[in-house]
């Protein structure tokens, strides 16, 4: 599953659950056959070494999980909504479970709509942390550094984002490739 797919955020949590779970298992046994000293005294004490050298790599992979922890991906119904209606004007792309890292905080956006010159964003469970507008300012950051201008519609509910999405129009004169590398470029700083 790639960046930007629909269940990546999901995917992207259980994948590093998992690696997680592996690497507390073999710790705790290396740790333990080690210490038990079921073999001499230079093997077990490999043993110890490796499950001491294994905390790195486990670390990592619980930072990555506890960093996206409260985000999930939207329900299939919401989104097959969003594609149901997108579909119809067939001239935008769609992003789902964009993570965007900056360099004070991580955003969240379970879906992006680009069309034309307009990109709507639905933020869901915003604090004061990562307000819509903060969302937006980062995006808008993100793509006018590259040359694009564009409308940006902050969408604070799944309902807000429907009437959006129903109100946009098609551009029958869209660069689809342009649309893809404005995709590539906000994929880049996700996680």
């Amino acid at each position: 599953m790639n960046k930007g797919d629909y269940g990546y955020m999901n995917k992207y949590k259980n994948k590093h659950a998992i690696a997680l779970l592996v690497y507390a298992v073999l710790i705790m046994v290396f740790f333990f056959v080690g210490k038990a000293k079921f073999f001499d005294s230079t093997i077990s004490a490999v043993l110890v070494v490796l499950a001491i050298l294994m905390v790195l790599p486990a670390a990592k992979h619980f930072v990555a999980m506890f960093i996206v922890f409260n985000w999930t991906t939207l329900d299939k119904k919401s989104i097959d909504y969003f594609d149901k209606i997108t579909s119809d004007i067939k001239t935008g792309i769609s992003i789902y479970d964009l993570t965007l890292s900056s360099e004070e905080i991580i955003y969240y956006s379970p879906y992006i709509y680009i069309n034309g010159d307009n990109l709507y964003c639905l933020v869901l469970n915003a604090t004061v942390k990562t307000s819509a507008d903060k969302v937006k300012a980062y995006i808008e950051k993100i793509l006018s550094n590259h040359g694009y201008n564009m409308n940006y519609i902050m969408c604070r509910s799944v309902e807000a984002m429907n009437k959006a999405l129903s109100e946009a129009l098609p551009n029958e004169d869209e660069n689809i490739k342009e649309l893809e590398n404005a995709k590539e470029l906000l994929l880049q700083y996700s996680v």
